[in-house]
């Protein structure tokens, strides 16, 4: 009853960009002390396919069709100046690292009816990796970036070792965004 209610929910509203999966567990509660990507988190991107973020990182033995990898989410804006000034050097971290290494998205807390505006700045800012979109601020709210009323702040990056583990937690745009990167991917290794 209860997947065939979210299953009925995300036709008629799966223009959102998110929706939790009722036969996982259920997701961490919104919290500042996340510890875990939560259970059942997907994301649309720009082209309409959705990201199973814990396809990438989850606790247990490995999956042969689903290897692990270290993902990094960004929170961010088109509209926000920190957002902007932080994104070269966080694309110059996973042009370094690679893929093979590090599942790096960037989460768009965009409104919908800002997508124009958001493929001009990511054209603009030769974005080259993926693009989720939360328009809603469902994920965000459910990984503490805003509060149920829609207040935070952004940038926000949080970075989850393979086993799905929180390694790293960077709030707004440090002075030396790289290092802090590489500190999380070594927490990350442990």
């Amino acid at each position: 009853m209860k997947r065939r209610f979210i299953l009925a929910h995300l036709m008629v509203v799966g223009f959102c960009g998110i929706w939790v999966d009722a036969g996982e567990k259920s997701p961490i509660a919104i919290t500042s002390g996340i510890t875990d990507l939560p259970n059942g988190l997907i994301l649309r991107d720009q082209n309409g396919q959705y990201v199973k973020l814990n396809e990438l990182c989850y606790p247990g033995t490995e999956k042969p069709r689903f290897p692990r990898r270290v993902v990094l989410l960004n929170f961010m804006s088109s509209e926000c100046a920190p957002c902007r000034a932080e994104l070269p050097e966080l694309l110059a971290f996973l042009h370094e690292v690679g893929t093979n290494r590090v599942a790096g998205f960037l989460i768009s807390l965009d409104p919908l009816s800002k997508g124009d505006q958001l493929s001009q700045f990511l054209k603009e800012m030769a974005v080259d990796c993926r693009v989720l979109l939360d328009p809603y601020k469902l994920a965000a709210k459910k990984l503490g970036v805003m509060d149920k009323d829609g207040g935070g702040s952004i940038p926000r990056t949080f970075i989850f070792a393979p086993d799905g583990r929180m390694v790293g937690h960077i709030n707004g745009k440090p002075d030396n965004l790289g290092m802090e990167l590489k500190n999380a991917l070594d927490k990350a290794d442990k």
